[in-house]
């Protein structure tokens, strides 16, 4: 498992936990992320600037309502 350096998202993701006493999963719920997202970005596997570019692009919520009937489509 990768360390997680002391002032990066990871680190202050790691430290809301901590502080409040939830887990990652947990708070992956909270805030609408799944867990792999939130693990991803503790572990840095999810580069912060990308996701920050994707979410301030104006098109992101269409990507994300398409994504969202492309899977309600799929059968599992």
């Amino acid at each position: 498992m990768k360390l997680i350096e002391k002032d990066t998202p990871g680190q202050r993701i790691a430290d809301l936990c901590k502080d409040y006493g939830i887990s990652q999963k947990e708070l992956a719920e909270k805030i609408g992320l799944s867990e792999n997202a939130i693990k991803g970005l503790v572990t840095e596997t999810i580069d912060v600037e990308i996701l920050n570019r994707l979410l301030e692009n104006p098109k992101f919520p269409q990507l994300l309502n398409l994504i969202r009937i492309y899977f309600e489509d799929s059968v599992v």
